[in-house]
């Protein structure tokens, strides 16, 4: 917009210089109206004077103290007079109406002036974008003078106070996913609750992306492009038995755990349920109370039990 910008501010000072000229022409005409009224004045004393006069060389011819010519000399001049007090007064209107003019003049000038700055201001108004939020620009085009279609991005803003999180996972999941799931997302050891609020339809490579929404969507942890671990809680059950996630384990399913019992870890075969963030479930094989060897056990897995040093 800067040569819409340049443009505005010519437009600003040739109308500010319309404007003076227009100012001080109604000066000029104060001036010339003020002048003009002060020579008639004078003129309309003198004609004072020149009747007193006529009539004076009127009354000495009737007594024959003054010749015909002397009358008619005062006539001339007084009639002389009274002409150039008429053309004072027209000279006085013509001042008058020719300034008017030119003022009228220049304000159509300026009229038309300020419809154009109407346009360019109009033009710069629609060049100009604003966001409807607060936030840090992190990305606007940069080649100046591009053709922009309707409908393209000209710029990003970020609103760093409210955030929300993007994750992919594969497509092998994507019968499982749905939108309105819980989510827990971990962001440096805390933990914070949402859902997933949009699954775009298309997939990448095999992966696919989930839009999370989070209720605490200005958290302070929280920061623009910080990678984060979200969990997508895809089934729920209450009042469950539930044993520590750990490397013993290859997730849900049977598996052949080690219980203490005693001075011995017997090895037994388990039902594991649902797997969540931090537990599995336990639908059989191991009881409420019991101790189970959550760390790697592959190496005894052949034995039936250990005997515990």
């Amino acid at each position: 917009d800067r040569d819409v910008r340049a443009e505005i501010a010519q437009y600003n000072d040739e109308i500010s210089l319309l404007r003076n000229q227009r100012q001080q022409l109604e000066i000029d005409l104060a001036q010339q109206l003020e002048d003009l009224s002060g020579q008639m004045e004078i003129l309309e004393l003198r004609i004072e004077y020149l009747a007193a006069k006529t009539e004076q060389q009127r009354q000495l011819n009737s007594i024959s103290a003054s010749t015909p010519w002397d009358v008619r000399q005062a006539e001339l001049n007084e009639n002389i007079s009274r002409i150039e007090l008429r053309q004072l007064e027209e000279q006085i209107e013509n001042t008058h109406i020719s300034v008017e003019n030119e003022m009228e003049g220049l304000d159509i000038e300026i009229r038309l002036l300020q419809q154009q700055l109407n346009l360019a201001n109009e033009k710069l108004e629609k060049a100009t974008v604003r966001t409807a939020v607060n936030g840090v620009l992190t990305w606007v085009v940069s080649e100046e003078g591009a053709a922009i279609r309707e409908g393209e991005v000209l710029a990003r803003v970020a609103d760093l106070t409210r955030f929300r999180v993007e994750a992919t996972v594969s497509d092998l999941h994507a019968s499982r996913l749905s939108v309105g799931l819980p989510v827990t997302v971990e962001v440096n050891n805390e933990r914070l609750s949402g859902a997933v609020a949009s699954i775009p339809p298309n997939i990448d490579q095999g992966v696919m992306t989930l839009v999370v929404s989070l209720d605490s969507s200005s958290h302070p942890q929280l920061r623009s492009n910080l990678r984060v671990d979200v969990f997508v809680i895809t089934e729920q059950k209450d009042n469950v038995l539930r044993i520590a996630k750990g490397p013993f384990a290859n997730g849900p399913g049977r598996q052949d755990v080690f219980v203490v019992r005693g001075n011995r870890a017997e090895k037994v075969r388990a039902v594991l349920g649902i797997a969540g963030v931090d537990y599995f479930e336990i639908e059989e094989g191991i009881e409420e109370g019991e101790t189970v060897i959550i760390s790697n056990m592959n190496d005894y897995v052949h034995l039936p039990s250990l005997r515990i040093r």
